[in-house]
């Protein structure tokens, strides 16, 4: 298993080696964790080295799941929302009109142009 600094994460067959992501099944608030299926059952692909029975675990009917716990890892990677989901965009769209206003309050109110002196200094 590999992850992008956008916090997709791939799985790369044993055999081929091709790296396909995993599939992305929600975030769990009770675990606090972002909850990722194998691909070959999300996607109904074909796993030459059964990939995703790896690791002496049992996968299951939905294959393969892998858990991520937001609070043991990088936040600006692993989120809760992801960075394509609709509710990301819509944060980092309230994000940068914050960032506008506050630089136009700071701008007007001359709060960015301040200095500190000490006395009879020039």
């Amino acid at each position: 298993m590999v992850y992008t600094e956008k916090g997709t994460i791939h799985s790369a067959c044993l055999a081929t080696g091709i790296q396909r992501d995993l599939a992305f099944q929600g975030f769990e608030a009770g675990r606090n964790a972002l909850k990722y299926c194998c691909p070959t059952t999300a996607y109904g692909l074909d796993c030459q080295a059964q990939s995703h029975a790896a690791g002496q675990v049992n996968p299951g009917d939905y294959g393969r799941i892998v858990r991520i716990d937001v609070t043991g890892q990088n936040r600006r990677i692993f989120v809760p929302a992801l960075h394509s989901s609709p509710s990301w965009q819509r944060g980092y769209g309230r994000r940068s009109a914050l960032e506008r206003i506050n630089n136009r309050i700071g701008n007007s109110l001359c709060f960015e142009k301040h200095f500190i002196r000490k006395p009879g200094q020039k």
